[in-house]
């Protein structure tokens, strides 16, 4: 066991990304995070603040934390989304293996990662921090100096394929909430994707 049956938090410091994927070619995106560890629980994850003309280089430099994080979990959960007045839609995703995380010392892991298009691509980068930490431990927000980022491995794992197609069938078909889409959670659940997204 990584602290034993302490209960663990991923912090997640997003810096930024680049060479996305620009989705409309009349306007910038605007570029906000989805993190979770659960696919059946992406309602427990976090969203980081939009980016307004962020564009194909957005910049976060937000921390959110992440709780129940278990000795099994075995991936970090990101989706890059574009804010629209009616439409939010995906401009990439990736999945990060957190023994990229466990295996270094202080827990702690700076890198760059690639995120995969809405086709499956390789298209773009996103720089992360990660660190785990027990609960009771201050949160502490991550500077990263571009000489210590590491090559990180992110890949498109199937699960989280199978979202994907989700949320892009609901792009397509589904239902609007507030002008917009639910984030396409397993089971049914819904939930709202504006929900803390102006928290930065």
């Amino acid at each position: 066991m990584l602290f034993g049956h302490h209960d663990k938090v991923l912090d997640v410091t997003v810096h930024s990304a680049d060479k996305l994927q620009q989705l409309d070619w009349l306007d910038r995106n605007d570029p906000y995070v989805r993190l979770y560890l659960d696919p059946n629980r992406v309602e427990d994850g976090a969203l980081t603040h939009t980016v307004e003309g962020g564009g194909k280089r957005p910049d976060w430099n937000q921390t959110v934390s992440l709780k129940h994080l278990k000795d099994t979990t075995k991936y970090l959960y990101l989706e890059i989304m574009d804010e629209d007045a009616k439409i939010d839609e995906l401009i990439a995703y990736a999945a990060i293996p957190l023994d990229q995380v466990t295996t270094v010392p202080n827990h702690r892991y700076a890198g760059k990662f690639d995120v995969y298009s809405r086709d499956g691509k390789v298209h773009g980068r996103i720089t992360l921090t990660l660190r785990i930490r027990k609960i009771d431990e201050q949160v502490h927000d991550a500077k990263v100096e571009e000489s210590t980022v590491a090559k990180g491995v992110s890949l498109a794992e199937v699960g989280h394929q199978k979202r994907i197609q989700h949320i892009l069938h609901l792009e397509r078909h589904g239902d609007l909430v507030g002008g917009h889409r639910t984030t396409a959670p397993a089971a049914g659940k819904s939930v709202d994707p504006v929900k803390h997204r102006k928290e930065a």
